[in-house]
């Protein structure tokens, strides 16, 4: 699953842009493995640039690595090699607490089986992340 690449380049652990805003989501050369290591891997080099206000979707047959891809995207997952670019950072090196700071702070997620709270609006369900408390983040932490 690998969609065409766009104009802007990735180096290290920084995005350059050729004058042009640097992609709000991007992952390059993602792939995940997850039974013995002569198995085809779920995702294979996978590389993706989705802008700001951009909607996509991700199809395919059942087994093909949509869901494994979109944990990975959201950081409920890391890719076996690859990195994945939130707002031009590298997730790469980032703990569990990190992921989960900008997770909340970047993503949001409405899962298939969402489990909704039945006494509240979808809207009021939505935005109950936004109750969590947002202490400053930084790459250190």
């Amino acid at each position: 699953m690998t969609l065409p690449a766009s104009s802007r380049a990735i180096h290290g652990d920084s995005m350059e842009s050729a004058g042009a805003a640097v992609p709000t989501l991007v992952a390059r050369g993602v792939f995940r493995r997850f039974a013995a290591q002569a198995d085809p891997p779920v995702l294979a080099g996978v590389d993706l640039h989705v802008a700001a206000g951009t909607a996509i979707a991700i199809m395919g047959p059942s087994g093909s690595g949509k869901t494994t891809l979109l944990q990975i995207l959201g950081l409920l997952d890391r890719p076996d090699q690859g990195t994945v670019f939130i707002n031009g950072q590298d997730t790469t090196g980032l703990s569990g607490d990190q992921s989960a700071a900008l997770r909340n702070r970047t993503l949001g997620f409405l899962f298939q089986d969402a489990r909704l709270i039945a006494s509240l609006t979808l809207l009021e369900n939505i935005l109950i992340p936004t109750l969590a408390p947002r202490a400053p983040f930084t790459a250190s932490e």
